[in-house]
C-alpha cells in the first residue's frame, strides 16, 4: 500500500522484511527513478496534516514529524499508543489501515486478532481434532506417508516465521529452521526426508533445502532477484514448481530441476496470474489456478505443458490439491467451500462434476494467494487453517482531535 504526496508525484510505501531492522518506510517518485529510506517501521505509513507520518513500530502507534515540501523527517518519532485503545498485535503481519484528516480524526486497528488454529475436519465438515498455534501465518503440509506435519509458525508479536515439524501420532513438535529471517511455506520431498522452503534471509524470498531426519545446515537451492514461492515436488523427485512474478506478466509458474542442472525454466507465463501449480501423483498432469477468464479458475494441463487444457471448476476456484492416488482433485471455491472433483488421468484427462464438501472457517483475510488446508493421502481428512470462533476481536478505533494529545 502506497500513500501519494503532492510534490513531484511522490509517494511513501512500506518495505517488509524478515528482519525488523530492515523493515522501513521509503519515499519514491513517479517522475524520478529514485527511492530513499525514511524511517524504520512495522507497517505502512499515512501522511497526516499538519505534518506527521503515522505508522506502527514495535506494536506501538508512532507519530513522526515530516516536511511534505522537503520530503524529510525531523526529530525523533513519538509513541502515542498510551492515549488510545490497545493496538492490534498483527500490524506487522498485515496491512496496517489508518486514515487521518485535517480536522484531527484518526482511525486505526485495535484489539486482539483472530486466534488461528489448525483444525481437522472429515469430508462432512465435522471437526475431529485441533492443533493450537499462536502464529498468524500457517501453511500446513502433510508428509507423503501421512505421519508428519510441516508448517510455518512463530509468535504473532514477531515478524519472522520458522518451519516446524510435528509427529501426528504423538503431537510432538520440533523446530526445523532457526534463522532470524522468515522461513515459511514448506514443501515435502516425495520420500519425506527433505523439505524445500522459502526464506528472505538474503533479501528476496529464495528457495532452501533441509533434511528432516538428521541435523544439517540449510542449503541454498536457488536464488534470484525476485521473490519465489515453492509449490510442489514431483513424485519422481525431479522437479519443483514455484512462483515468480513480474510487472508485465504477474504471477507465473516456473520449474526447478532438483536433480542435475539447477536451471529453472518457465512453465506457465502469460498476462494472467497462474498460481499454486501441483503435480498429479503420476507426474503426467499439473493442476493450477489462473485468472485468465477474469476470475480464478482451476485448470489442468499435461506435463510438460501442451496446448490442451481442461477447466475443472465451474464457479471459480483456487488452491488445488490431488488425492494421493490421483483419482480426486480438491480445491477452494470463491465462497470458501472445499470442493471435490473425481478425475480420470490415464492417457487422457477427464474431470467429473465438482461437488461441494463443506465450508472452511478461514480467517477474514483468506485469499487465493494463501494456503489454508492440507489433505491426508487417502482424501478423508483435511487440516484447515481456521478460526475456531468468528469474533470481532480486531476493531477500528476512532480518535477525535488526536494532534492535541501529542502537544
Amino acid at each position: 500500500m502506497a500513500t501519494f504526496l503532492t510534490r513531484w508525484s511522490s509517494f511513501i510505501y512500506f518495505v517488509r522484511s524478515g528482519t525488523s531492522d530492515n523493515q522501513a518506510i521509503y519515499i519514491g517518485s513517479l517522475d524520478r527513478n529514485e527511492k530513499r529510506r525514511l524511517i524504520r517501521a512495522d507497517s505502512n505509513a499515512i501522511y497526516a496534516p499538519p505534518g506527521y507520518l503515522l505508522f506502527a513500530r514495535d506494536a506501538k502507534l508512532m507519530a513522526q514529524t515530516f516536511d511534505p515540501q522537503q520530503l524529510i523527517t525531523r526529530g525523533e518519532p513519538i509513541s502515542i499508543t498510551e492515549h488510545f485503545e490497545k493496538l492490534s498485535p498483527t500490524i506487522n503481519q498485515q496491512v496496517f489501515l489508518m486514515t487521518s484528516s485535517e480536522n484531527g480524526i484518526l482511525a486505526y486497528h485495535s484489539g486482539d486478532p483472530e486466534k488461528t488454529r489448525l483444525q481437522w475436519f472429515d469430508r462432512t465438515g465435522a471437526q475431529i481434532g485441533e492443533i493450537e498455534s499462536d502464529s498468524s501465518n500457517l501453511s500446513p503440509a502433510i508428509s507423503p506417508d501421512g505421519t508428519r506435519l510441516a508448517f510455518d509458525g512463530g509468535s504473532s508479536q514477531m515478524s519472522n516465521q520458522d518451519v516446524w515439524l510435528m509427529d501426528l501420532a504423538s503431537g510432538i513438535k520440533s523446530q526445523l529452521t532457526t534463522n532470524p529471517a522468515t522461513d515459511w511455506i514448506p514443501v515435502w520431498s516425495p520420500d519425506g526426508n527433505r523439505i524445500i522452503f522459502a526464506s528472505n534471509r538474503g533479501g528476496y524470498y529464495d528457495l532452501y533445502l533441509k533434511s528432516t531426519d538428521s541435523p544439517s545446515s540449510d542449503e541454498l537451492l536457488f536464488e534470484s532477484k525476485t521473490n519465489k514461492t515453492p509449490y510442489d515436488w514431483s513424485q519422481d523427485g525431479r522437479y519443483l514448481t514455484f512462483s515468480s512474478s513480474t510487472e508485465k506478466t504477474g504471477d507465473d509458474v516456473w520449474v526447478l530441476p532438483v536433480k542435475g542442472d539447477l536451471e529453472p525454466f518457465s512453465l506457465l507465463q502469460s498476462e494472467a496470474n497462474e498460481l499454486l501449480c501441483m503435480f498429479s501423483p503420476n507426474g503426467k498432469w499439473i493442476a493450477y489456478s489462473s485468472d485468465e477468464s477474469g476470475r480464478p479458475q482451476i485448470y489442468v494441463r499435461s506435463f510438460p505443458v501442451s496446448e490442451s487444457k481442461w477447466v475443472v471448476s465451474t464457479q471459480g476456484g483456487y488452491q488445488p490439491k490431488w488425492r494421493r492416488d490421483g483419482q480426486e482433485l480438491f480445491y477452494l471455491g470463491p465462497d470458501g467451500k472445499l470442493i471435490s472433483a473425481e478425475v480420470k488421468s490415464g492417457r487422457s484427462f477427464e474431470a467429473g462434476v465438482p461437488r461441494p464438501l463443506f465450508r472452511l472457517k478461514t480467517p477474514q483475510a483468506a485469499g487465493q494467494y494463501d494456503r489454508y488446508y492440507a489433505v491426508t493421502p487417502d482424501g478423508q481428512r483435511f487440516l484447515v487453517k481456521s478460526v475456531a470462533e468468528q469474533t470481532n476481536s480486531t476493531a477500528i478505533s476512532i480518535v477525535m482531535n488526536w494532534t492535541a494529545m501529542i502537544k
